[in-house]
């Protein structure tokens, strides 16, 4: 997923409403193209009775949804809507702030219900990222959303401390010129009559999701710099500012998506194989009716190799990212201690050392604290594939007795 697959999908979680502009309305069911790939819409609620849109989608593979990832996307304020207009600002600045937040957290909780084994991340845009961020937070979801008041002020407990013990899984890319999202944030946050943060620098406690872009003055109508059709794009649908550089989704969240993949792939596999282990085991001798229907043409077999190969393929990935990240932070350690000694080229080594240590610029900062980190995940992967290998070894052992005992259905494997 990039930051241009979220902000299509949040562009396309607007169209939900039944007043939907252009009358293309989506409903639960319908699959639709973007960005190259084919999504499905397994969920799509519209509360007319309080503005509220939102539906949930999983890319589509070999023509059935992917459920293993999900996407919810919540959608901002309909300007034609009434409803939508005066419930945003409502939400938004906690004067009751029950309306949208809770349709959408139900929401979040039927899609959780629904879908237990997926990896669920949410986004949106306006309205529709201030509660996207919101559930992202009480979820434990990773996040990406545009131009979006912060909700950190409406956060459970158990989210905030979340929030602050996962920096990175919340994203909110916010537009410097808009005055709904970021300007909002700043001259707007308001809490039983108090200003919270001003524009001096005083400022409230946020979830820290906000990654802000400066697209720089471009003439329009001030309200326009809110819109997210102005948001840009590089070749790899990361986003592009103002200057040209790109913004990719914190490696943070993306480690912590892969990682979810991985678990939610273990326990798929474990109760696939566990499954099979019952059976296999069922009537304590010979083999049942059933358990020769499952042997037959190596059917057990193949589940425990499809098992096996598709738990692998996933540990590898993940393997492979975390191992990226321990290489990043040496690197970026080299580089900037290189940087440093080049441009300090008259000053002692122990100089330059205490220079950079006076930043927080040390060795256990930069490499050793998030590189143990690294290490702790890794040696979890670990874990979970000694436990998946030693299921597996015991299964093919009781599918090689069960077969021994039965020379027909030996020979019946065999040829």
């Amino acid at each position: 997923m990039t930051p241009k697959d979220y902000e299509g999908l949040a562009k396309k979680a607007y169209s939900v409403d039944s007043n939907f502009k252009d009358g293309k309305v989506t409903h639960k069911g319908q699959e639709f193209n973007l960005n190259g790939k084919r999504w499905k819409v397994l969920e799509a609620e519209d509360n007319q009775g309080n503005g509220f849109q939102g539906m949930a989608v999983a890319p589509m593979n070999n023509g059935k949804p992917d459920t293993s990832q999900i996407v919810v996307a919540y959608a901002g304020t309909n300007s034609s809507d009434w409803k939508d207009l005066a419930i945003d600002g409502v939400n938004v600045m906690e004067s009751f702030h029950g309306f949208q937040l809770n349709s959408a957290n139900k929401f979040a909780e039927k899609i959780e219900k629904s879908y237990p084994n997926s990896d669920i991340s949410s986004t949106g845009h306006s309205l529709g990222a201030f509660l996207s961020l919101a559930e992202g937070a009480e979820h434990h979801w990773q996040t990406v959303t545009f131009n979006g008041p912060d909700p950190y002020s409406v956060l459970s407990p158990q989210a905030k401390k979340w929030v602050k013990e996962n920096p990175g899984m919340l994203t909110n890319f916010l537009n410097q010129m808009d005055l709904v999202g970021y300007g909002g944030d700043i001259v707007g946050r308001f809490k039983n009559g108090k200003l919270l943060w001003s524009v001096l620098g005083v400022k409230m406690s946020t979830t820290g999701s906000e990654v802000v872009l400066d697209y720089g003055f471009q003439g329009i109508n001030p309200l326009n710099y809110h819109d997210i059709d102005l948001w840009k794009f590089d070749k790899n649908g990361n986003l592009l500012d103002g200057k040209g550089k790109s913004h990719k989704i914190p490696e943070q969240a993306v480690l912590n998506s892969s990682m979810n993949l991985l678990a939610n792939s273990f326990k798929v596999q474990m109760k696939s194989l566990g499954d099979l282990k019952k059976r296999l085991t069922s009537s304590g001798g010979g083999l049942s009716s059933g358990e020769k229907i499952y042997l037959d043409d190596a059917q057990a077999l193949a589940i425990v190799s499809t098992a096996s190969a598709e738990f692998d393929l996933a540990m590898l990935n993940v393997m492979k990212v975390y191992q990226n990240g321990i290489r990043k932070q040496e690197e970026l350690w080299q580089k900037t201690l290189d940087k440093a000694r080049s441009m300090g080229s008259l000053l002692e080594s122990w100089e330059i050392n205490d220079a950079l240590e006076s930043t927080g610029f040390t060795h256990e900062n930069i490499v050793a604290f998030p590189v143990g980190q690294y290490q702790n995940k890794i040696s979890k992967v670990k874990a979970m594939s000694e436990q998946f290998n030693s299921l597996e070894s015991e299964i093919k052992g009781k599918i090689s007795e069960l077969v021994a005992r039965d020379s027909e259905l030996a020979q019946q494997l065999k040829g």
